[in-house]
């Protein structure tokens, strides 16, 4: 679950903010008058952009249920090589 703080807070309270989201893979909105911004984990930002980009791939999503498990690996590191 998203929790929604300041910026205020956020910038007084950065080192610990920083800490839990990584710890404990929170996610957290930060509000100030200008907008909002969101902070999460690198590893969870990442997974978001590659499933994006796999949704976003023509065809793959009428294929999927023709692909076993190793065919998918195999195209996910063509897409995502290490």
């Amino acid at each position: 679950m998203m929790q929604t703080i300041s910026a205020e807070v956020a910038k007084e309270q950065l080192g610990k903010l920083i800490e839990t989201i990584i710890s404990e893979r929170q996610h957290y909105r930060i509000t100030s008058s200008e907008g909002e911004v969101v902070m999460l984990p690198a590893e969870t930002y990442d997974n978001l952009l590659v499933t994006l980009e796999l949704l976003s791939t023509p065809g793959l999503m009428e294929n999927v249920g023709d692909v076993n498990e190793h065919d998918f690996e195999e195209i996910i590191s063509g897409h995502f090589p290490n």
